[in-house]
């Protein structure tokens, strides 16, 4: 995928969005040689393209909305294995401050203390059942995770 930036056009006021790519001299698109330049889009989406010069590098870019803070933490939290046994991990990108585990009834179950970007968690104690796992970030960010166990 291609990074986007979201940008706002002065006249319309309306976003537009901005991909930075590589072009080879006799044509195409490469990411290892040639001129950068940008192209503007108007709508998030995917564009084909095929190499002018080899026409066996073919791809897409693509370009997606812009996201707050807060929805990229949510996207970037990651917890596995799920379903789970006794074990239970959470990975992120952001340091976490702490997590809370809910049960479907909404009873907190289980708590304790973030461990960096990566925090494994003991869950044998847990019934089998569904669970919501709640994960802060020290920043203050949330984000609720369904998780299940075996």
């Amino acid at each position: 995928k291609t990074p986007s930036l979201a940008i706002t056009d002065p006249t319309t006021r309306k976003n537009l969005y901005k991909a930075k790519l590589f072009v080879d001299p006799q044509g195409g698109f490469t990411s290892t040689m040639g001129t950068e330049f940008e192209l503007i889009f108007n709508a998030p989406g995917v564009t084909n393209y095929q190499c002018n010069v080899h026409s066996n590098m073919v791809g897409a870019i693509t370009v997606e909305q812009t996201m707050g803070v807060d929805e990229k933490f949510a996207r970037n939290v990651q917890v596995y294995p799920n379903p789970m046994e006794n074990e239970l991990s959470i990975m992120s990108l952001y340091q976490l401050e702490g997590y809370e585990i809910f049960d479907m009834n909404g009873k907190k179950v289980g708590w304790g203390a973030g461990d960096g970007t990566y925090t494994s968690l003991n869950v044998s104690y847990l019934k089998a059942g569904v669970y919501f796992l709640k994960a802060t970030s020290v920043e203050g960010l949330q984000t609720t995770k369904k998780i299940i166990k075996k």
